[in-house]
């Protein structure tokens, strides 16, 4: 079964990406929902919509929606309720089933757990009613206060959540490389499985973003380059791809704006990874 979609850029329309996952032959997608040009939101209109929703329920079982980046749940000082409640909203319209969000920074605050604390009492508040989106949180690759780039904040918000089964998780392998995981070895990438099963159990994990980056292990900055152009390699991301207790998951490239036919190339190898399995 292919498990392998791409992150789409939002240009045109919503419209007009649903056209091109179905003429990619995608069995999923990601892509953001609002626009912002300048410093105002484009949201949707409502035809827009409509005919989106109606392109993608004949050819689409599971979506993702990437939650916009100036939103940060764990702000100390933000309307982080307001501010998830209107994607999520904007989500079920469109027919998503998943919201992909990073966890943000607590910015404001002494010390990370508070930004925890924040960002558990805004998905406790936000997801009570929530009956259609799964709420997806992502590792990131920031240090300091970014919630989420250390995996075991997550571990700490489960265990807090009201209902934990209405939040799963992203793996980023970009983002965990460059906050610092050792993935450069199959000894470390069989490590770093472990943690990950250890600290959120692999039932929760429901994406994989498969991305490579060419900064060094540490560096925690979020740059996406090709598969196989970075630091952690083609041979590394195939074997974590690869991995029996991963396989199962619905994996999604984000990769840098580059020629289409270099994403291809990238899409076609990590398909044929997985048909080798």
């Amino acid at each position: 079964m292919n498990r392998v979609g791409l992150h789409l850029r939002l240009a045109d329309s919503l419209v007009a990406i649903a056209h091109q996952a179905i003429a990619l032959q995608l069995p999923f997608f990601q892509s953001f929902i609002v626009r912002r040009i300048g410093r105002q939101v484009i949201w949707p209109t409502q035809q827009e919509q409509r005919a989106f929703r109606a392109l993608c329920r004949d050819h689409f079982t599971t979506l993702f929606a990437h939650g916009s980046f100036w939103v940060n749940l764990s702000h100390t000082y933000y309307d982080n309720a307001y501010a998830l409640g209107r994607e999520l909203m904007c989500a079920r319209k469109l027919g998503f089933t998943h919201l992909v969000v990073h966890a943000g920074c607590a910015v404001g605050a002494k010390d990370r757990g508070i930004g925890i604390d924040i960002l558990v009492r805004t998905i406790n508040k936000v997801m009570q009613y929530e009956r259609d989106i799964v709420l997806v949180l992502e590792n990131t690759a920031h240090g300091n206060l970014s919630v989420g780039s250390d995996i075991n904040d997550f571990a700490i918000v489960r265990q807090k959540l009201t209902h934990p089964e209405k939040v799963r998780f992203c793996i980023d392998t970009a983002h965990a490389y460059s906050y610092g995981y050792l993935l450069g070895t199959a000894s470390e990438l069989e490590s770093f499985v472990r943690y990950i099963d250890a600290t959120l159990d692999i039932a929760n994990i429901a994406l994989i973003h498969l991305n490579d980056t060419d900064d060094v292990r540490g560096s925690c900055k979020d740059r996406h380059v090709l598969l196989g152009n970075g630091s952690i390699g083609a041979m590394i991301l195939k074997q974590f791809v690869a991995h029996e207790r991963l396989r199962h998951i619905p994996i999604i490239l984000e990769p840098p704006v580059a020629p289409l036919d270099h994403i291809m190339e990238s899409l076609h190898s990590v398909q044929k990874w997985h048909q080798e399995l």
